[in-house]
């Protein structure tokens, strides 16, 4: 039971936003995203993600003599609140996590640049129908760096009045988590340099972005499938 905890814990590991500043300049914006893992077939693991982002257009440097790294782009603040929830049909284990966090990301051209910190609010478990007394703390920390690039406009009809970007984000995170059971230590560990890459594709009319996107861990862990919504204010 204890390697499949590790399993439903760690395969979560990556979560990210901070996307917004790819399609628009300035502004409050909001974003939520239904999360499926790509797992064994005894394994079902789903969740969701709402957040908001503040853009802001940094205007260029009056004096070309100095010139800054944040000069004409769009500094963007994210805060973002993720459930997830997980189960194993061999072993009838059920397990939810809520984690909350905050991002600062800076975009340039078609470059994105990003910092983001979560942390654990809470998590349960139950096994057979039963409650397990579960106390989980944690928190991670990620960097990333992408690229971004415009498509052509569509010559379809239903897509007409769509403008669409492809990305590709690459994401190093690392973190500790601690988890108990019934008093029992069962995970005091750290972790480090857990890479992935994210790959996704925004279709934008006005105001409204769709985004789907795919999540791909370096090493064994589950890929994530990412669907979201984000609007502009």
């Amino acid at each position: 039971m204890k390697i499949k905890i590790i399993i439903l814990f760690i395969s979560t590991l990556l979560g990210y936003s901070g996307h917004s500043g790819i399609y628009f300049e300035n502004g409050l914006i909001l974003d939520g995203s239904y999360i499926m893992m790509d797992s064994d077939g005894d394994e079902e693991e789903n969740g969701f993600r709402i957040g908001f982002s503040y853009l802001e257009k940094q205007e260029p440097i009056e004096n070309p003599d100095r010139p800054t790294l944040f000069q004409s782009g769009i500094l963007e603040l994210s805060g973002f609140y993720t459930e997830y929830s997980s189960s194993l049909s061999n072993s009838s284990l059920e397990m939810k996590q809520t984690l909350g966090g905050l991002g600062l990301n800076f975009h340039i051209k078609n470059l994105k640049f990003g910092y983001s910190y979560e942390s654990y609010i809470n998590a349960s478990a139950k096994s057979n129908g039963e409650n397990l007394n579960l106390d989980v703390s944690g928190n991670r920390q990620m960097f990333c760096i992408g690229i971004s690039h415009e498509l052509m406009p569509f010559s379809s009809d239903t897509f007409k009045d769509f403008k669409g970007k492809v990305f590709l984000d690459y994401n190093i995170a690392s973190g500790e988590i601690a988890i108990e059971m019934s008093g029992m230590q069962l995970i005091e560990d750290t972790f480090k340099d857990s890479r992935a890459t994210i790959i996704g594709l925004g279709l934008q009319k006005n105001n409204f972005v769709i985004q789907p996107s795919i999540m791909i861990p370096k090493g064994d862990a589950d890929s994530q499938l990412y669907f979201s919504f984000i609007y502009k204010l």
